[in-house]
C-alpha cells in the first residue's frame, strides 16, 4: 500500500508539468523490490521529460544511480558538491570518505614523489611496505582511502600472478556473508569487498593468509 500511494504521489507531481520537482526521502519505508522499481521509474522520468529534480536521500545507491550532481550534507552544511563518481571516489576528508562507505582510512606519510611516473609513496608506519598512489603531494602527512571493492585477493602462492602497483599480506580475521558479496576484514587493517564466485574460487577460510593488491590509480590521497 505505500508503494502505490508513494506512486500515486510521484505521478500528481509529474502531471503538473514541473520546470524543477523536490523529492523528499521518495524511497523511503519501501519494500526492495518497490523501491528498485520506482528508482528506475524516477530515472526514465528524468531522462524523458528533462525535468530539474532535486532529490533527498540517506541511501546511496539512489544518489549513485540517479544523481547528476551530489550534494553532502552533515550538520546542516554542504561539505562537498560533484560528480556521483567524485563522491564515492575522491571524497574531500574523512568523513565524508567514512559516510560514502570508504572502509580502509589509513594514516600515513609522504616519502617520495616520482614527478608523476609512478605517483607517490606513502609510509604506513607499521606496515611492511609503502604504498603508491597518483598524486602531487610530495611531503607531509596525509589520510589515504581505498574503496574496499577496490581490493582482489590472491593466495599466497599466487602472489606472482598480480601485476597490481600495491600488494599487502595478511590473515582473514572474519569473512561476512552479505549476499552477493562478502566482506573480507584482514589483520593489516584492510577491508575487501568479493563477489561470491571470488570467495568460492578462492575457498577463502578465517585465519588464511592472503595478499591484498590493488592499483595505485584505486588510492586517494588527501591531508
Amino acid at each position: 500500500m505505500v508503494g502505490n500511494s508513494k506512486k500515486v504521489a510521484i505521478a500528481r507531481a509529474i502531471a503538473t508539468e514541473p520546470s524543477i520537482l523536490l523529492l523528499d526521502e521518495p524511497l523511503a519505508a519501501l519494500d526492495r523490490r518497490t523501491s528498485d522499481y520506482l528508482r528506475e521509474e524516477l530515472k526514465r522520468v528524468k531522462l524523458k521529460l528533462g525535468i530539474t529534480m532535486v532529490h533527498v536521500t540517506h541511501d546511496q545507491t539512489e544518489a549513485m544511480v540517479l544523481a547528476d550532481r551530489i550534494a553532502v550534507m552533515m550538520n546542516g552544511r554542504i561539505m562537498q558538491v560533484g560528480t556521483p563518481y567524485e563522491i564515492f571516489n575522491k571524497p574531500q576528508n574523512e568523513e565524508i570518505a567514512d559516510f560514502v562507505g570508504v572502509e580502509n582510512i589509513l594514516s600515513g606519510v609522504v616519502r617520495a614523489n616520482n614527478n608523476g611516473v609512478a605517483g607517490i609513496e606513502v609510509d604506513l608506519g607499521g606496515y611492511s611496505r609503502n604504498i603508491f598512489a597518483v598524486s602531487n603531494y610530495h611531503a607531509g602527512t596525509v589520510k589515504v582511502f581505498i574503496r574496499p571493492e577496490d581490493i582482489i585477493l590472491i593466495l599466497s602462492e599466487n602472489r606472482g600472478e598480480s601485476s597490481a602497483k600495491n600488494v599487502m599480506k595478511g590473515r582473514i580475521e572474519a569473512l561476512d556473508d552479505m549476499g552477493p558479496l562478502t566482506r573480507v576484514k584482514m589483520d593489516n587493517s584492510l577491508v575487501a569487498l568479493i563477489t561470491k564466485q571470488s570467495r568460492e574460487s578462492l575457498r577463502l577460510q578465517k585465519g588464511e593468509e592472503v595478499y591484498a593488491t590493488f592499483k595505485a590509480t584505486s588510492v586517494h590521497v588527501v591531508r
